[in-house]
């Protein structure tokens, strides 16, 4: 019998990597876009570390070890990539429909520029690459989501090769990672999308693997050590490339999160929140960018001040949760109606 028992703090990371993202993306309007930064929430680094790269490094390191903890040892390839894509896919395709007839009846113009696009580009959006491969400068029919999706379906694809190695060579897997990553970084080290290659984040999402499968309790003495890894990252300068950080900071904070979460876990305000995040954290990561754009885009972002920016994000994640309820009551709706026309009346008539 499958144990579909909740971990708490995969769920607390989630929550935590889902809002340091929203909170990128909404500091980034006022990064790029005004002559100050006074509307900023919060802070643009965390343990000299890019906030967006930190939240992304966590998703990296989670995605790993969710997988693992989902798999257990009864791995079929079949049942792995039909429960894969049944949860990324019809939802996914889903909402890009939705926001292209919203884009034709609302705003013709901002569906006008995909039109210049090859319809058989169409294939990225359909694969649910579609903005990863947009970074590379490939035109694409990207409406929702953002570079991780792609990336994070790529690993979806490989994790059955990279299991069934970690499985068979564990100590071998371990150290041949170690020097894919590092070879790795060193050879990309000027180019400017490493930090969106398998390759250079191989680390942090076969970290991931090896935390899902071996590590149930985290001992304190390893807090101990990530603890005092970030207090000297933070504290002590020293030139080190910038992905290399990255996992550094990342992996610590994910040791310390996961150590956290067998405390928070009694929480019970804390643990119903964080499972709540964690559950519309797909929709949310979907969703987020058009919400903020279609309402920031209204807001004078040069006469905004800390405080009201402020109360805006905390506003704007509430109407992200709505538009979310939303597309959550359209979505069941709809497949009910797709599983009934295409399934029940099937077997209706064959009565």
């Amino acid at each position: 019998m499958k144990n579909n028992k909740r971990i708490f703090y995969l769920d607390l990371i989630r929550a935590i990597a889902t809002i340091t993202i929203v909170l990128t993306h909404y500091n980034a309007l006022f990064i790029y876009n005004v002559p100050n930064t006074y509307g900023i929430v919060g802070s643009t680094h965390i343990f000299k570390t890019y906030i967006g790269d930190f939240g992304v490094s966590l998703f990296l390191i989670l995605s790993g070890a969710s997988l693992m903890v989902s798999v257990k040892d009864n791995f079929s390839i079949k049942e792995y990539y039909k429960k894969r894509f049944k949860k990324i896919f019809p939802i996914f395709w889903f909402v890009w429909i939705l926001l292209f007839l919203y884009g034709i009846v609302v705003n013709g113009s901002s569906v006008n520029s995909l039109m210049s696009v090859s319809r058989f580009n169409i294939i990225y959006t359909l694969l649910g690459i579609d903005g990863y491969v947009s970074v590379f400068g490939l035109p694409t029919f990207y409406i929702i989501g953002e570079w991780f999706l792609g990336f994070i379906i790529i690993f979806y694809l490989i994790f059955p090769l990279l299991y069934k190695c970690m499985n068979k060579f564990p100590k071998l897997f371990a150290i041949s990672t170690i020097f894919v990553y590092f070879v790795s970084v060193y050879l990309l080290r000027n180019y400017m999308y490493s930090n969106i290659l398998i390759c250079t984040r191989i680390l942090e999402l076969v970290f991931g693997m090896y935390f899902g499968k071996y590590i149930k309790n985290v001992e304190k003495k390893y807090v101990i050590l990530c603890i005092i890894l970030l207090i000297l990252n933070q504290f002590i300068n020293y030139n080190i490339n910038v992905n290399i950080r990255v996992s550094l900071v990342g992996i610590s904070a994910f040791v310390i999160f996961a150590y956290l979460g067998k405390i928070l876990e009694k929480c019970g305000i804390i643990n119903r929140l964080c499972i709540f995040i964690s559950k519309k954290s797909f929709l949310c990561f979907l969703l987020h960018h058009w919400v903020i754009y279609k309402i920031l885009n209204v807001v004078p972002l040069s006469t905004i001040n800390r405080i009201t920016s402020f109360i805006i994000f905390i506003s704007l994640n509430l109407i992200i949760l709505f538009y979310i309820f939303i597309v959550e009551k359209l979505y069941n709706a709809t497949k009910k109606e797709f599983n009934y026309i295409f399934f029940n009346k099937k077997q209706e008539n064959m009565r």
